[in-house]
C-alpha cells in the first residue's frame, strides 16, 4: 500500500513540475508578444495618442499575466513542499 501511494505522489511531484513549466513557457512567451506590439505601436507616428492608450492597456495586460503566473506558481510550490514532506514522512514510516 505504501508503494502505491509513493508512486502517487512521485507522479503528483512530476506533474506539478509540468504544470510551471508550462506556466514559465506561457508567460515568456505572452511578455515576448506583448513586447513586440508595443515596439509596433511605439512606430506608428500617425496616431500616437491612440497608440499610447493600447501601449498602457498591453501593458496592464501584461502585469496582470505575469501576476496569474506567480501565484499559480507559488501554489505550485506550496503543493510541492506538502508533497515532498509527505513522502519524507513515509520514508520515515517505512525504515
Amino acid at each position: 500500500m505504501i508503494e502505491h501511494v509513493h508512486k502517487h505522489i512521485t507522479s503528483e511531484l512530476q506533474q506539478n513540475t509540468k504544470t510551471d513549466i508550462i506556466f514559465i513557457i506561457s508567460a515568456i512567451a505572452l511578455n515576448l508578444i506583448i513586447l513586440a506590439v508595443n515596439s509596433g505601436f511605439a512606430n506608428n507616428t500617425k496616431n500616437p495618442e491612440s497608440s499610447l492608450l493600447i501601449m498602457f492597456l498591453f501593458v496592464a495586460l501584461l502585469i496582470l499575466i505575469n501576476l496569474v503566473v506567480i501565484f499559480g506558481l507559488l501554489k505550485g510550490k506550496q503543493t510541492r513542499t506538502k508533497l515532498l514532506n509527505g513522502l519524507i514522512k513515509m520514508s520515515r514510516i517505512k525504515t
